[in-house]
């Protein structure tokens, strides 16, 4: 859907003729995209069969508050959900990511989609990042003192960020001895 189509007016594009006849041409950039974003994807896919991790440069083309990001990645649109934004806690995508943003992102997975639609392309920013708990024992000692900041709370307690990507819970029944 385009919601302003003047934006068009003096482009050229390139189109795939559906039909004509005499009097008449019907043309579709939709079905064209549709096509180049298939034999992307296909691409992408016998890639993940082959390859351990495949990093892609893309960007954001569209937040979708609360649940994550769209991400142009070269021709096709792919999710990045909020979960994979970061290692450390992630409320508000609009915090993290703006629309036009370039990020670099790892290909998780190609999933057929629902109802006949183009196949879903699932995105994670944080798996291009080596994984801050692998190398947490060089950091920190059981025992020791460490400063945090309180990056949550909850009923139970609140959640201790040590650094990027760390956080451990601090009980409710360990904040005080009084």
């Amino acid at each position: 859907y385009v919601e302003h189509p003047g934006v068009f007016v003096g482009k050229q594009f390139d189109f795939l003729i559906q039909d004509f006849s005499q009097s008449k041409i019907v043309v579709s950039r939709a079905l064209l995209q549709k096509e180049k974003a298939l034999t992307i994807i296909k691409k992408l896919e016998e890639r993940l069969e082959e390859e351990e991790k495949i990093i892609l440069d893309g960007v954001v083309v569209q937040l979708k508050e609360p649940f994550g990001a769209l991400v142009d990645v070269g021709g096709v649109i792919g999710f990045l959900h909020v979960s994979q934004v970061r290692y450390g806690h992630c409320d508000n995508i609009a915090d993290v990511l703006s629309v036009g943003q370039k990020i670099r992102v790892c290909l998780l997975a190609v999933e057929e989609s629902r109802k006949g639609l183009a196949p879903r392309v699932s995105l994670s920013m944080k798996s291009v990042d080596p994984d801050p708990w692998h190398t947490i024992h060089e950091s920190y000692e059981v025992g020791e003192s460490y400063q945090g900041k309180v990056v949550k709370y909850a009923k139970f307690g609140a959640f201790i960020e040590l650094a990027e990507g760390v956080e451990g819970l601090l009980h409710l029944s360990e904040m005080s001895w009084t």
